[in-house]
C-alpha cells in the first residue's frame, strides 16, 4: 500500500480524471444530479487542468453519445470542457491527412490503371 507521499502527480491526475468520469456517468440518472454537478464544479474549481484533457473529453463525449442524458445535463458537461485546447488534435489530423495525400499522389491511381487496360 502506498503512502500519500509516494503518489506521483500522474497518479493524482489519473485518479482525478477517473472521479470526473464517474461523476459524469452518474449525471445520466436523474437522482442526485445537483449533488454530482456540485461535485464536478468543485473539482473544476480546485483542479481546472483536469478538464483541459482532450483524452478525458473524448471519453466523456463517447459515453454521453451512447447513453441518455437530458439536454441541460449535456450542456452542463460541454461547459465543463469549454477550455479544452484542440490544437494537438488538429495537428494530428492535419499530419494524417498529409500522409494520405502523399500516399495517394505517389501511388498510381486505380481508376487510371483501369482505363489504360
Amino acid at each position: 500500500m502506498k503512502l500519500s507521499a509516494d503518489i506521483t502527480a500522474d497518479e493524482i491526475k489519473s485518479i482525478s480524471q477517473h472521479e470526473v468520469f464517474r461523476l459524469i456517468q452518474k449525471l445520466g440518472c436523474s437522482v442526485g444530479v445537483k449533488t454530482h454537478e456540485t461535485a464536478l464544479l468543485i473539482l473544476k474549481e480546485k483542479q481546472a487542468e483536469i478538464f483541459n484533457s482532450v483524452d478525458l473529453y473524448n471519453k466523456v463525449i463517447d459515453t454521453i453519445s451512447c447513453c441518455r442524458y437530458r439536454l441541460t445535463t449535456r450542456r452542463f458537461i460541454q461547459e465543463l470542457f469549454q477550455d479544452v485546447k484542440f490544437t494537438e488534435v488538429y495537428t494530428e489530423a492535419h499530419e494524417a491527412l498529409n500522409k494520405v495525400t502523399m500516399a495517394t499522389s505517389t501511388s498510381p491511381s486505380t481508376s487510371s490503371s483501369i482505363l489504360v487496360q
